[in-house]
């Protein structure tokens, strides 16, 4: 467990995964999409326990209650991708992103991935950027036919 002055950072209960679910979907629809679009990525940003039993997942919270979290999945011994990252709207640009973010790239590097893949939401290029990820591509989004979303890559430092 990670504290700082106002956030722990610690692994999730089980019993937080429907409250996860409801963060991702929270934090996707800050951006302004409409009914029709969230409907549509209800399947993909659910969490569910096959994510908690087999991936690295992190919350973070603040008076006990949940603010953001993240997923890493590997891909391969080299890399690791961030499958979810989500914070609650009301933090959006006060810095969670980022100690979610370094956290992580902590947890990577201690797994001894050399890369961190993120397939990013359009509105998180710049957030993704201003960390250090490099655009690598495009990919077919998991809940949008013909969407293709920005994909990212972040070379942990040795």
């Amino acid at each position: 467990m990670v504290k700082n002055n106002l956030h722990v950072i610690r692994q999730p209960f089980e019993n937080e995964i429907d409250d996860l679910t409801s963060l991702a979907m929270k934090s996707k629809s800050y951006w302004g999409y409409d009914y029709t679009f969230m409907r549509a990525c209800v399947e993909e940003l659910t969490v569910t326990g096959e994510h908690l039993n087999h991936h690295t997942i992190f919350v973070a919270e603040s008076k006990k209650r949940l603010i953001g979290f993240y997923i890493l999945q590997e891909i391969n011994p080299d890399s690791i991708e961030m499958t979810f990252m989500f914070v609650e709207p009301k933090y959006i640009g006060s810095g969670l992103g980022k100690l979610l973010f370094n956290h992580a790239t902590a947890q990577a590097k201690t797994g001894g991935y050399k890369n961190i893949i993120v397939q990013s939401d359009p509105f998180a290029c710049a957030f993704y950027e201003r960390m250090g990820c490099k655009k690598i591509g495009r990919k077919p989004s998991g809940s949008i036919p013909g969407r293709d979303l920005p994909l990212y890559r972040y070379r942990i430092p040795a």
